[in-house]
């Protein structure tokens, strides 16, 4: 690894001029390396990378990327996250998201490569080739006579016309506050009232921070039961044993006649985190020969650095087109600080908020610190962002009350959007 002037004495390498997509160009430094005939050809990243995978590096300086067989820098160590990069690389400019592109696939090797591809042939799931292995796992189903079961793939044909209206709820239920059971289940209980905006619609329900607990609360609701596939049935998939994310798939005929969904596979994606997250897809077969990908995330929490939420999102937007171009994100974007405002934009999503109110204000959109007085600024830190689904409405709801306490310290977040 070369850093700073002791390149001095070494044969200097001309830089090699690189273009990105849209005919920007960059004059990318090669380093000088006095294994570069006879090494392997591989990454190096800064120990500080947000693609920081492998940190063989010493430097927390440079961000160095292999493109094209030698070590060449690149930008800082956030350039990954289109932040605090390199002057030559504008967090705005086309460049930002082709230095992620091209880092994230220096980080992944052949076997990785080969990996995807086999889970591609046997799982039936789209993957893109350059992203972490993905681990698949089952989801369940209630039987009145067994309780709950695993549920095969979906080997059904998928209904001739793909629904043109899809409803989403997102809700982190806080796992850290007393009474995680007794909370969640005042919580589900409120979904199926009289008074709730899309009783009886919900095709997907996205839960964040459920405590294994909480678990009882929705395996013994009727409400669940009846209607809706779960992927979860303990944290036995979770990469940690405090909390983990829930994805509720309809399974029933919505009140309004529309039929029920047809789960193809479910997912997780260990992408890089400071805390230990994942990604949950859900693959439905929707009709038309229209595969959507449903991904319920929680991004990383507070302003570590290196920040990863960008890389972290952009990952799951490359698993949304590699699925077929339609599908959405939804869930606790964590999205805490300014560098947030376009976490959806940057990496070429559509954020809802914005597409269906263009004329509110942010701060209506805000889903955290507007119940009770919190330590940090209330903020819209849940989100949903999609591709090629048109939001037409997002709805910030209450958590309401599990006897004196709140059911959560985050408000819920109702989307409803249309396939057009």
């Amino acid at each position: 690894m070369v850093k700073g002037d002791q390149t001095q004495g070494r044969r200097p390498v001309n830089p090699i001029p690189t273009f990105a997509p849209g005919g920007e160009r960059l004059q990318v430094p090669t380093i000088p390396n006095r294994w570069e005939h006879r090494r392997p050809r591989r990454t190096v990243i800064a120990s500080g990378c947000a693609c920081g995978r492998r940190k063989n590096c010493q430097s927390s300086d440079n961000y160095h990327c292999d493109l094209g067989g030698r070590f060449r820098t690149v930008g800082t160590s956030d350039a990954c996250g289109n932040v605090g990069t390199d002057p030559a690389i504008s967090a705005d400019s086309k460049l930002a998201r082709w230095v992620h592109s091209a880092c994230l696939s220096g980080s992944m090797g052949f076997l990785d490569w080969a990996r995807n591809s086999l889970l591609t042939y046997q799982h039936g799931a789209p993957l893109p080739k350059l992203s972490p292995p993905p681990l698949f796992q089952s989801i369940f189903y209630h039987s009145f006579t067994e309780g709950w079961r695993e549920s095969p793939s979906s080997n059904l044909p998928p209904h001739d016309a793909p629904p043109t209206k899809i409803n989403i709820l997102s809700w982190n239920v806080d796992s850290a506050a007393e009474h995680p059971e007794k909370r969640l289940q005042a919580l589900v209980a409120s979904l199926s009232s009289d008074t709730f905006p899309a009783r009886g619609e919900l095709d997907f329900i996205f839960l964040q921070e459920v405590s294994p607990n909480a678990f009882p609360a929705l395996l013994n609701s009727e409400f669940v039961k009846n209607n809706f596939y779960i992927t979860d049935v303990d944290h036995a998939s979770w990469r940690t044993n405090s909390f983990g994310s829930v994805t509720l798939v309809r399974r029933a005929p919505s009140l309004s006649g529309r039929p029920a969904l047809q789960v193809a596979s479910v997912y997780r994606l260990p992408y890089h985190s400071h805390m230990d997250r994942d990604a949950l897809c859900c693959d439905i077969l929707i009709g038309g020969g229209i595969r959507m990908r449903a991904i319920n995330v929680h991004l990383d929490s507070l302003n570590i650095n290196p920040p990863l939420r960008p890389m972290q999102l952009s990952l799951c937007a490359e698993h949304l087109r590699s699925a077929g171009g339609v599908g959405f994100v939804a869930g606790d974007f964590n999205a805490i600080s300014p560098r947030d405002s376009a976490l959806a934009e940057e990496v070429g999503l559509v954020d809802a908020w914005r597409a269906a109110h263009p004329d509110r204000d942010e701060s209506e959109g805000a889903t955290w610190g507007v119940q009770v007085e919190e330590m940090f600024p209330s903020g819209r830190l849940d989100r949903a962002a999609v591709l090629n689904l048109r939001p037409a409405s997002v709805t910030v709801l209450p958590s309401g009350l599990a006897g004196n306490t709140l059911c959560s310290d985050h408000c819920g977040l109702l989307v409803e959007m249309y396939l057009d």
